[in-house]
């Protein structure tokens, strides 16, 4: 009789584990879904920068501005810099 007990133990143990994970990856799995929807909507008005190179393999700076829709190309960081300064005093 009493090992019938032990077996229902591990049996509601086990059944107690595969829940919890069940929650925990649901839960980070929405966690992760909330935070991504946030980022978009904060990250919506920042400049996006690239560095690409051009088919010769010269380095160029790209800076795409979601707010106008353009994008500016730029031959240094340095003229990146003071575009961005240009910018933020405007």
């Amino acid at each position: 009789m009493k090992s019938k007990y032990v077996d229902y133990q591990k049996l509601e143990f086990a059944i107690h584990s595969v829940s919890e994970q069940k929650t925990s990856t649901l839960v980070s799995k929405l966690s992760r879904i909330w935070h991504r929807f946030i980022e978009s909507i904060i990250t919506v008005n920042e400049f996006k920068i690239y560095s690409p190179r051009s088919k010769s393999g010269c380095p160029y700076w790209a800076i795409h501005d979601p707010i106008s829709g353009r994008r500016v190309f730029f031959d240094s960081e340095t003229e990146v810099r003071a575009w961005l300064d240009r910018r933020y005093y405007e």
